[in-house]
């Protein structure tokens, strides 16, 4: 990570129900110019469900997977 990077605030998003909009207003938020521009993104939840969410939305799924481990 740079350390511009490091001073950018980091913003964890839940996605809640993966049955409920949860999914898709997490995906949509985590594509706002405006709040990617502010801070980094997280978004917790299944990635198989967003990703899903993403093309059934015709979204980019521009994000990177990562693991609890890393």
């Amino acid at each position: 990570m740079s350390e511009s990077q490091a001073r950018i605030p980091q913003l964890g998003i839940t996605t809640g129900d993966p049955a409920g909009i949860g999914p898709e207003i997490s995906v949509r938020a985590a594509l706002e110019p405006s709040l990617r521009d502010a801070c980094r993104i997280a978004l917790f939840g299944s990635w198989e469900i967003l990703k899903a969410r993403a093309s059934d939305l015709n979204l980019p799924f521009e994000f990177q997977r990562i693991s609890a481990d890393a």
